[in-house]
């Protein structure tokens, strides 16, 4: 079997895309804040910091920490989550402890 996504483009295209569908009470902002996305809830304003990345590694992860000086003081967004194909294998518990999601999307059929 190829892989789920041929890019992160596709990859994120299609996150936003479920996201979007049914008035979702985020908005989405792309390339924003130096994150491939920044989701902002439309009621609170509480915001969510997405790194894409078709592997989940250390890169992404180092990625997704930016701007945290120590585990009780974070600069930027209130969350942070890794959008990763669903297929991806180790490293979400070390993402977890570290108090960063793992988001996984998979291509559907339709959109």
């Amino acid at each position: 079997m190829g892989k789920p996504f041929q890019t992160e483009i596709a990859m994120v295209a299609m996150f936003a895309s479920q996201v979007s569908r049914n008035r979702s009470e985020w908005a989405i902002y792309h390339e924003t804040a130096g994150w491939d996305m920044l989701l902002v809830h439309r009621e609170t304003g509480e915001q969510l910091g997405v790194e894409a990345k078709l592997t989940l590694n250390l890169k992404v992860i180092a990625q997704a920490l930016r701007g945290t000086t120590r585990w009780h003081e974070k600069n930027g967004p209130d969350y942070r989550a890794i959008l990763v194909p669903r297929s991806v294998g180790d490293g979400e518990t070390l993402c977890l402890a570290l108090g960063i999601g793992v988001i996984r999307v998979w291509p559907t059929m339709h959109t």
